[in-house]
């Protein structure tokens, strides 16, 4: 029948919330004793039930529904249930969750666990595993445990013997598809980086990596970064030889984040790397290590090997305290190699390794000695040398005396010695060369020591010469060249005078007529004759003046004209060749005149009548109470705005509405541009008031204006967190269209409620065993319990008057309470209704105060140093206190009562094992 009324609610179930706490649930019954569950908590959830003091409920049924556990469908979470223990008895234990809220928990897969444990074993711990089947939402899951001295079967509703249950709320989360992060480690560890990499199933969009100091708590500390690289380098920089944790995960997509990697710790280095590695001294065999160090370090690793070797898994190590460092295992001849150093500061602080040095051996070939160079003539010279055995090939370097050998000179390869050079040389001009080996492949000697040689004199001759013109006053550039590649010399006549330069061009002085220069070809001191005439021409430059850059308005066409007539022309841009052209179109032109072989060229620029630029959007969005500027652009125009007639570019406004604007350009060209300013309203405030929740409470904070994006300071994005801690909560909500509002709560845990005791005085002179009571200090205190012990009714009075029926010890219990918890002590005293009085059990012990009666000090004495005296208090014979202070000491207290007028009063001393009262009287 159950399930017919479910398929009638059916619709109702679809539209109805999903959770559980919105179906109406069968109540259970038990004994609700100690035995019964003591507490409910998880872990493994994205959130977890931690209902560690749960005691027994009333009745037998506790509902816990606004704590809650976190899980995706197919995925599972450990519950662990604690009943009061007693070792005669078999629990038993179940744990039903209504997955599709039909309000029952008889359907397929809605038992979740079942079992029997042996005597004596109250403590359950179970898998709770998710049905893969189950939609996302909130889900009703109850827990129930039965004391096993009967028959009885469990089941989720309905009375039992010896049980208690208890509700919760199982939240089913969407199944994740984000693959946590595995195998973290750091590598390449320095005093300031580390780098991080792991093993990722899948291909996230980005990682989160976490670190911060060792143990800290991934979920509420710790140092974030976003990157979608791994390995990566975290370079802050860290802070030397500090030892830190990281975690790192993955996210796949919006909303679809990994559980964070298991935990790596790894601690930076205090050693500082070495810096700017060198070889240097290098021979065939051996070469000279030396590098830059910070600190004294007490010793060196260096690796070397072929080039490009991993220092980390390759290469040959060797330690020294030295440097710099010879290297010479030996080393093979004309060889590479590169080689790293990394310091050791102490046992186990090494540094990072320094950058890579890289050198090539020398060779084993002997070089040339005693090079010569005879039968010089002034173009060629014939080189020999000394060497022994027979060479593959020789390189022979010739350049300028004083040349760099290795880094300059003209290099000749040949078999041949003496070989002629007669590339061919200059005349009268010093050369050095040198020679080395090459005995095989990649065996080639050092160089010979240097010879120096210089050329005869072979006068040349003038080839060709250039005459050349200029046009208007100015120097002219002259040209002339030589046989042999020699030089010419430049004079002002044909015979005499001073060269007035020398090369194969001469720019002349500065003229303004026509005039002829002579030259001659030079080798050294050997120069050519007759001196031969080159003429410098003088001719004008035309005259072109496009006028004034002006500025042409649209529709507008101006005639340009170059002048010079009978000239040629060239326009740009368009090609023209006329004196003239026509034109419409603003920008830059050109004209290039020539006449007589001189150029001139003259430009202009038209510039457009400025038109002015529609600035202002179709729409501006404003946030309501805010102010934004409406920028006309078009700077030094005029404007005028409607409405108001503002003349500035810009207007600031704070209102909707349209505004529109008359932009005059300087050339008078005019654009009227409007946009429409809409208002936009704020985020609305969502959280309310600031609260207080007691410990263990899970708050759901919500930031209300759905649609909207969010940013807590917590960094949860989404539109609801849930608070389980004290502090400020703030988030900031973002429109659409960008209108930002913050909103924020403050929740503060309520302490749980304490008293440091309660006082008594006796009122016997009103009524016979009548004593008036008073909690001491109580602190976050909503109410308070009294139990008197004589089995009177309960009294709920912060300061009640009870009266005691007979002479006894009676165990008095103050309990406080608040919302979150409650407090209880008790203290024995002793009413003797034959002597009116109301203490604590004076049994075995002795208080002395003296004199009684008194006139200026009452000595109060402890004789018992199993008790210790700790407040001293006075009270007058109505019952007002008249005095309190701190004992002086455990054993003795001195009362001034000169004050006081004369009268009976009580004396009241509390111990370390409760109240004293003793009469004492006061004379004057």
């Amino acid at each position: 029948m159950k399930k017919i009324y479910a398929l009638l609610l059916l619709f109702f179930v679809m539209i109805a919330s999903s959770y559980t706490q919105a179906q109406t649930y069968c109540t259970p019954s038990g004994a609700g004793d100690t035995w019964s569950i003591l507490s409910v908590s998880t872990t493994g959830g994205t959130t977890n039930i931690s209902n560690l003091s749960s005691g027994y409920s009333t009745n037998g049924y506790g509902d816990f529904t606004t704590m809650n556990v976190t899980a995706a469908a197919g995925g599972s979470f450990t519950m662990t249930a604690v009943a009061g223990a007693l070792t005669s008895f078999t629990y038993k234990w179940a744990v039903w969750i209504d997955y599709n809220n039909d309000g029952d928990f008889d359907d397929a897969n809605e038992t979740a666990y079942s079992y029997l444990l042996s005597t004596g074993i109250n403590t359950m711990t179970a898998t709770i595993t998710v049905w893969s089947g189950s939609t996302s939402g909130n889900k009703r899951m109850r827990v129930r445990n039965l004391r096993d001295y009967n028959t009885n079967t469990l089941v989720p509703c309905g009375a039992l013997p010896g049980n208690e249950t208890e509700d919760y709320t199982l939240i089913v989360s969407s199944s994740a598809t984000c693959a946590a992060p595995t195998t973290p480690t750091a590598t390449s560890i320095t005093n300031t980086s580390a780098s991080l990499n792991w093993a990722q199933t899948g291909t996230p969009i980005n990682y989160q990596i976490k670190y911060g100091a060792t143990g800290f708590n991934v979920n509420t500390a710790g140092t974030s970064i976003f990157t979608p690289t791994k390995p990566y380098t975290l370079n802050p920089p860290l802070t030397p030889g500090t030892s830190y944790d990281y975690y790192v995960r993955a996210i796949c997509a919006a909303g679809d984040t990994s559980l964070w990697s298991p935990v790596t710790n790894f601690t930076t280095t205090i050693c500082a790397a070495p810096t700017a590695p060198t070889a240097t001294s290098i021979t065939a065999t051996t070469a000279s290590l030396n590098w830059t160090q910070t600190g004294t370090p007490i010793n060196y690793q260096i690796k070397y090997g072929a080039p490009g070797f991993n220092v980390n898994t390759a290469g040959t190590s060797i330690f020294t305290p030295t440097k710099p460092y010879t290297l010479n295992p030996p080393l093979t001849a004309v060889t590479s190699y590169s080689f790293y150093v990394r310091a050791i500061c102490s046992a186990g602080d090494t540094s990072a390794w320094s950058p890579v040095a890289n050198f090539t051996t020398t060779s084993t070939c002997p070089p040339p000695t005693s090079p010569t160079a005879t039968s010089i003539t002034s173009t060629s010279a014939s080189l020999n040398w000394t060497n022994a055995g027979t060479p593959l090939n020789y390189q022979i370097k010739y350049g300028a005396a004083g040349f760099n050998v290795n880094t300059a000179g003209t290099s000749i390869f040949t078999t041949t010695k003496p070989y002629t050079l007669n590339p061919p040389l200059t005349a009268l001009t010093s050369y050095d060369y040198y020679v080395r080996i090459i005995c095989s492949a990649g065996d080639t000697s050092s160089w010979s020591p240097v010879t120096n040689f210089t050329t005869l004199c072979s006068a040349p001759s003038v080839v060709s010469k250039k005459d050349s013109f200029h046009c208007g006053t100015g120097p002219v550039i002259l040209e002339a060249t030589t046989t042999s590649g020699a030089s010419i010399k430049w004079y002002p006549a044909a015979t005499g005078g001073t060269a007035l330069a020398t090369g194969n061009s001469f720019t002349t002085p500065s003229i303004s007529v026509t005039t002829t220069y002579y030259i001659s070809a030079i080798s050294g001191t050997c120069e050519s004759t007759p001196r031969q005439a080159v003429v410098a021409t003088i001719r004008p430059i035309p005259t072109v003046n496009l006028g004034p850059d002006t500025t042409l308005c649209p529709g507008i066409s101006l005639t340009l004209n170059a002048g010079n007539a009978g000239g040629s022309y060239l326009w740009s841009p368009g090609g023209q060749t006329t004196q003239t052209i026509s034109t419409n179109a603003v920008g830059q032109y050109i004209v290039n005149v020539t006449v007589n072989g001189c150029s001139k060229r003259d430009t202009i620029l038209i510039i457009p009548g400025i038109a002015p630029v529609n600035n202002l959007p179709d729409t501006t969005n404003l946030c309501a109470g805010n102010e934004t500027t409406l920028n006309a652009a078009n700077t030094g125009s005029t404007f005028v705005w409607t409405p108001g007639g503002a003349t500035t570019q810009t207007l600031n406004v704070d209102t909707g509405g349209t505004r529109s604007v008359v932009i005059t350009s300087t050339n008078h060209c005019k654009l009227t541009s409007s946009t429409y300013v809409k208002m936009r309203p704020l985020p609305v405030d969502n959280l309310g008031n600031d609260t207080t929740i007691c410990e263990s409470v899970v708050l759901v904070l919500d930031a209300g204006n759905p649609g909207y994006s969010y940013l807590w300071n917590t960094g949860a994005t989404s539109q609801t967190i849930n608070a389980s801690d004290s502090g400020k909560y703030l988030v900031t909500v973002t429109t659409p269209y960008s209108c930002v509002n913050k909103d924020s709560m403050h929740i503060a845990f309520l302490p749980e409620p304490r008293t440091e005791g309660f006082s008594f005085i006796p009122r016997f002179y009103d009524e016979l065993g009548k004593v008036e009571f008073y909690p001491l200090n109580p602190t976050n205190v909503n109410s308070f319990e009294w139990d008197f012990g004589d089995g009177s009714p309960l009294v709920t009075a912060m300061n009640p008057t009870h009266v005691f029926a007979a002479s006894d010890h009676y165990n008095v219990t103050l309990k406080v309470y608040n919302d979150c918890t409650d407090f209880s002590l008790s203290q024995v005293i002793n009413v003797d209704l034959t002597t009116g009085t109301a203490n604590i059990n004076k049994t075995n012990f002795s208080l002395s105060i003296y004199p009684n009666p008194a006139k200026s000090v009452l000595n109060i004495s402890n004789k018992n140093a199993d008790y210790e005296m700790q407040d001293v208090m006075l009270f007058n014979a109505v019952g007002a206190m008249v005095y309190h202070q701190k004992a002086d000491s455990k054993a003795m207290h001195q009362l001034s009562v000169e004050s006081f007028s004369s009268g009976v009063y009580f004396v009241r001393v509390l111990t370390d094992k409760g109240f004293v009262n003793q009469q004492i009287e006061i004379v004057k």
